[in-house]
């Protein structure tokens, strides 16, 4: 049968709009880190990052975001910075070692800023660093390149090895950030 007429159904997508990232505030938190400033270069990254977003006082609770299935945490331990992600819970059986060869050999690096934790069965990849020490250059690369790492790595660390998706941590942590909005 042949076709009578064309018809144009409108896409449901809608461009997606990135926020203009403010460069002037990057400068800033370089020169407040170099000033011995920490926690306001620390707010000026975020907010180069985050533009528009309200940020907490992370002296007091922790910035929680999303990005792709990572769920990233920025918080201040002590005199730490501490910037994670929940990576899988791992399996109790013989799987779980090939799955730690597996992220100490392609996740892990020499000189990377930020590395895999392992807490009980929950793998994490996590930066932590003395807030004295911190730098803006630092915190933007942990903070562009460790959710990435975590989102292209989860599927198929439990596809592969059987490890579990962190979904008790992730909801303590929505739980955790929802408390302060």
């Amino acid at each position: 049968m042949a076709i009578n007429t064309f018809t144009y159904e409108a896409p449901v997508r809608r461009a997606a709009t990135y926020p203009e990232l403010d460069y002037e505030e990057l400068e800033a938190a370089g020169h407040l880190a170099e000033e011995g400033r920490s926690l306001d270069a620390l707010m000026k990254t975020l907010a180069h990052l985050f533009p528009g977003k309200p940020l907490p006082d992370l002296t007091k609770q922790p910035f929680v975001f999303t990005q792709g299935s990572s769920q990233v945490v920025t918080k201040i331990d002590g005199d730490d910075l501490v910037i994670s992600t929940p990576l899988v819970r791992l399996s109790n059986d013989g799987r779980a070692i090939a799955a730690m060869r597996h992220v100490l050999t392609r996740i892990s690096a020499t000189g990377q800023l930020y590395q895999p934790r392992l807490d009980g069965d929950d793998l994490r990849l996590e930066y932590r660093d003395r807030m004295a020490r911190l730098h803006p250059a630092k915190v933007l690369e942990v903070l562009t390149k460790m959710p990435e790492e975590a989102d292209n790595n989860d599927d198929f660390l439990t596809g592969q090895f059987g490890a579990q998706p962190p979904y008790l941590e992730l909801l303590y942590l929505r739980q955790e950030f929802y408390k302060f909005c």
